[in-house]
């Protein structure tokens, strides 16, 4: 028997022409390498007339409509013309369907007795007779017009069921010897079911994972033991079904959470099973308190999507980016000017805002941080909201003060706003929104080359999402002073009970318009306490006017950026050599 024939792994770009591939800025000799297509792709191609190339590695190309002149005197082959024929063959194999097309070659062809026949025994004991839209054609006009061969003909007749339609194809029908039985496989589920998961505290899905210190070498050991019949799968199939079921094995996170850690640790080293229930109480409503703030939020999404007077976003700082952004070595070892970016996530439509600025503009917080807020604010439809709704971490500088509830009291009354509510996720659980969008930013960057500016960097960001881009707000020159807000008020250290009030100790607060302020402190029962934050003066300031000044960055590091200027385009070093240091 001849061995079969191996499929090409390279082949010259001008015997595969009709697969599409150009030779377009390549060299016609070269090789290029071809990927082996499965055995459907070969399938579908041939039932639809591409190009493909057989097990065997044969070249098969694209079925083409060929007009043939016919010469036949007794036929109706002249009557069709090339137009007809043409879309007839379209037709044909637009139906990408080998058994439709074999039950129309069956019905388009029509089987009858001889006209004549001789004395003498003859093999010939029926004629055929083809038609092409109605009309009688010869055997070879059939053929080109539909780009087939007498080869197909024959086997469709071959099969052809008295109803006039071709019989199904057989092959690939019978079950395969070597199939896994069904109980083989219900006994894997039964023994993944078995095994004991959780849900991870560092996820935002609901999906459940199995202990971490599982392997998958472990897990089929596991099952091995577990089989009644003590015959188990074979582990490459084991795992297979282990994919399918969709349950990996935890793998744990670099960026855990603090408090989980602490806690872990001292529940494993507790004293005395007193100590343990009292730490085993502190982790569980830690983990009670980070769920009840991933919920809260899922839940004003939701409603914000069905109200327009609601306006629900979420805000985070990202990661300092260095500028410039250079590939060398040498970026490593010298001080940078650092971008910031906040980032706000509007939830009713998931769309991305970040408010960028240099470490020489401003600062990166609650001033900054409010100023952003309110530059973003102007670009929402502020005259049909009534509520906002806000989320973000628990930075105390940035958002667990004084100057930030003020802000709010001021918008409140500045843009007539009936309340505004803000809660803060649980340490080392707050999964944002905007974790995902800064995700984004980063792999772009990845992929661009230096950055010399800060107009480069607006590219990438809104490059990071061509659908649905980031709307970027430059705050250079806008921002303001916010603290002389915090001036005209009188902030108390205790609540209207009387008892000891601290910002740092927030998780919940909602802000309304007479200076109120209802709130929800961690080491408290739960129960909403009330604070009146009253005006120090009659007029309430409605407008920020004193500008915040430039900041100046330290002389070591003007010094390292002027030592990086060799790397940087000369149209952007009077940028960086009139920075104020």
């Amino acid at each position: 028997m001849a061995a079969k024939a191996a499929v090409p792994l390279y082949l010259p770009l001008s015997s595969i022409g009709g697969l599409g591939i150009t030779e377009e800025n390549s060299q016609p000799a070269d090789p290029i390498p071809v990927k082996i297509p499965s055995r459907n792709f070969k399938k579908a191609s041939r039932a639809s007339g591409k190009a493909y190339f057989t097990v065997a590695g044969k070249f098969i190309g694209e079925k083409t409509f060929v007009f043939h002149k016919c010469t036949c005197e007794h036929k109706e082959c002249k009557v069709l013309t090339e137009i007809e024929r043409k879309e007839i063959h379209q037709k044909f194999w637009a139906t990408s369907n080998w058994q439709v097309q074999s039950t129309l070659i069956c019905q388009t062809i029509k089987i009858s007795e001889p006209k004549r026949s001789s004395v003498r025994q003859s093999r010939v004991n029926h004629s055929r007779n083809y038609f092409l839209g109605n009309k009688h054609v010869c055997k070879l006009v059939y053929m080109k017009t539909l780009g087939i061969s007498s080869g197909r003909i024959n086997y469709c007749l071959n099969v052809k069921t008295h109803e006039g339609f071709c019989s199904p194809d057989k092959r690939g029908r019978r079950k395969a010897p070597n199939k896994t039985p069904e109980c083989k496989l219900e006994e894997v589920k039964t023994f993944l079911d078995s095994l004991p998961k959780f849900q991870s505290h560092y996820s935002q899905s609901d999906r459940k994972y199995l202990h971490p210190d599982l392997t998958t070498t472990k897990l089929y050991k596991l099952y091995s033991e577990k089989v009644s019949s003590g015959m188990p799968l074979h582990i490459k199939k084991f795992l297979q079904e282990f994919k399918q079921y969709n349950v990996p094995i935890y793998l744990p996170k670099a960026d855990t959470c603090q408090t989980c850690d602490t806690l872990n640790l001292k529940i494993k080293a507790a004293e005395n099973q007193n100590h343990w229930f009292l730490l085993e109480g502190q982790r569980t409503a830690h983990h009670v308190r980070a769920e009840e703030a991933r919920s809260a939020l899922t839940l004003a999404t939701n409603y914000s999507k069905t109200r327009e007077d609601v306006l629900v976003f979420t805000f985070d700082l990202q990661k300092t980016q260095p500028l410039p952004h250079l590939t060398t070595s040498v970026a490593f070892y010298k001080r940078q000017l650092w971008l910031y970016n906040l980032g706000i996530n509007t939830r009713h439509d998931n769309k991305g805002h970040m408010c960028t600025w240099l470490e020489s503009e401003g600062k990166r917080g609650a001033n900054e941080i409010c100023l952003c807020m309110l530059e973003f604010l102007k670009t929402q439809n502020l005259l049909a909201i009534e509520h906002v709704k806000t989320f973000n971490d628990c930075c105390g500088g940035q958002n667990r003060n004084s100057t930030m509830i003020s802000f709010m009291m001021w918008a409140c009354r500045n843009f007539d706003l009936k309340s505004w509510e803000h809660r803060f996720m649980e340490p080392g659980h707050s999964y944002l929104p905007n974790d995902s969008d800064f995700g984004k930013i980063e792999k772009r960057k990845k992929k661009y080359g230096p950055i010399d500016c800060k107009d480069t960097y607006t590219t990438l960001i809104k490059e990071s999402q061509p659908k649905a881009q980031f709307n970027v707000l430059d705050m250079s020159g806008k921002f303001k002073n916010v603290h002389n807000l915090v001036e005209q008020r009188k902030f108390t250290k205790k609540n209207a009970k009387g008892e000891p009030f601290n910002f740092l100790k927030l998780n919940w607060y909602k802000v309304f318009q007479n200076n109120s302020v209802h709130f929800r402190q961690t080491d408290g029962n739960g129960s909403i306490q009330y604070i009146e934050f009253p005006s120090l003066i009659e007029t309430f300031d409605t407008d920020l006017h004193s500008s915040v000044q430039s900041v100046k960055i330290s002389q070591e590091k003007y010094q390292d950026l002027m030592t990086l200027l060799q790397f940087v385009p000369e149209v952007h070093h009077k940028f960086y050599m009139d920075l104020e240091y």
